[in-house]
């Protein structure tokens, strides 16, 4: 699908939901129910926004200078040579 089929099946899709978005706020508005409805709907943006950072972080993150109890040699021996290459980056300069 073409880039313009794909913006044009969004805009076809979206274009009710704006549509009705637009009714709703100017009925809201005429009827003197905004002042009423905003704070609410504030509040659940507000809260959803809070939720989904406080639920999508991490709080642990694994230790990277430990390695796995359950590495074999093979995996030892190249996390050793992984640790000499970042090493060798610590030298260099920005200048």
């Amino acid at each position: 699908m073409t880039r313009f089929r794909l913006a044009l099946v969004i805009v076809l899709f979206a274009a009710p939901f704006v549509f009705f978005m637009g009714v709703g706020g100017y009925h809201l508005w005429t009827t003197g129910w905004d002042m009423w409805t905003w704070p609410p709907m504030l509040t659940c943006i507000a809260l959803s926004y809070f939720l989904a950072s406080r639920w999508t972080r991490r709080n642990t993150l694994p230790p990277t200078d430990e390695q796995p109890n359950y590495w074999t040699e093979r995996d030892k021996t190249a996390w050793a040579i992984v640790t000499e290459k970042a090493k060798s980056f610590e030298a260099i300069t920005t200048k």
